[in-house]
């Protein structure tokens, strides 16, 4: 490699070494500040020991290098042999290694274990269907008891553009709502999503349901500062029932900026559960008997391997 890094080689095999353990290879070079390395990859990659490293040197003359690899005994690692940037020659400058060998120890590799051209996959999906952007409360109706300068209006939010917005002002007043003039009916699966800003302290921000627009029940309040953030409110509670939604200001006894609303949606989901956590199915046939360990796994741009999950051994028998 060279006359410059970056440039990397590594094993593509792991193996597993004993006390007695050693690396041995053929190595010449000539550096300037550009380093050459030779590093144990442990822990799926995770870990990254270096074991010998090397810099500022001109003679090109063959040395062979013996380095023991007794501190990993009984380890799954890798190796990586690796040169990096720095001051260089130009035109007879980089590494070269030949002969590498590892001494003892017990290998093992990648090998196809089963092959299926049809996966099937169980994920979170959804579908959102807009109920309100915001521009106008021909959607909601406003009530009050602080005055239209405190009240919920519509203002404009730069990068957002038209939104529901109300400024605390301290008072014990819970009538601060916004209620919708027609109720929705979800099902099972639906969630309510409201796209949201608040800046309360110990000001409260609810969301209220009612089945007959009289008698509301929380379902869910945020406080303190945030950002704007989707949230999602479970709506599988009223299934089949047509629901009236209500969003709710409630003082206490610190405010600071308010709370801004930029949508109100409907959301059908399927399988909830998954949510960020995507799930493929597949079904082998005709598997090879005998013991075998699978491991799921993800390579980086370096080519190094990194566990997503434990590995698991599967017993195959006739």
């Amino acid at each position: 490699a060279g006359p410059n890094g970056r440039a990397w080689m590594m094993l593509d095999e792991v193996f597993v070494p004993d006390v007695s353990t050693d690396l041995t290879f053929w190595l010449s070079r000539r550096l300037g500040m550009a380093t050459f390395s030779v590093e144990v990859l442990a822990d799926n990659g995770r870990t990254r020991t270096e074991i010998y490293s090397d810099n500022d040197h001109y003679s090109l003359a063959w040395e062979h290098k013996t380095l023991s690899l007794a501190p990993f005994a009984g380890q799954r690692v890798s190796l990586r042999f690796a040169l990096s940037s720095g001051s260089y020659y130009q035109d007879t400058g980089g590494v070269w290694v030949d002969d590498a060998t590892v001494t003892s120890g017990d290998w093992f590799s990648w090998e196809y274990f089963a092959t299926d051209t049809t996966l099937v996959s169980e994920r979170f999906s959804q579908v959102t269907t807009p109920w309100d952007d915001c521009d106008d409360f021909s959607m909601f109706n406003v009530h009050s008891t602080q005055g239209d300068s405190k009240q919920w209006r519509v203002t404009q939010v730069n990068d957002v553009g038209h939104c529901f917005y109300i400024i605390p002002d301290g008072r014990d007043d819970t009538t601060d709502h916004i209620t919708s003039r027609s109720p929705i009916t979800p099902t099972a699966s639906t969630r309510l999503l409201l796209r949201a800003k608040y800046k309360l302290g110990s000001d409260v921000f609810r969301v209220l349901l009612s089945t007959d627009g009289v008698e509301f029940s929380e379902t869910w309040a945020g406080a303190g500062d945030v950002d704007w953030r989707d949230v999602a409110i479970d709506l599988s509670a009223y299934a089949g029932q047509p629901v009236y939604v209500r969003l709710d200001y409630v003082t206490g006894n610190y405010h600071t900026d308010g709370i801004w609303i930029d949508s109100v949606s409907t959301q059908e989901v399927t399988h909830p559960e998954l949510e960020g956590q995507p799930v493929t199915i597949t079904t082998l046939t005709d598997l090879p008997t005998g013991t075998h360990t699978l491991a799921a796994t993800v390579v980086d741009a370096n080519a190094v391997e990194h566990g997503v999950a434990p590995s698991v051994t599967l017993t195959v028998s006739n």
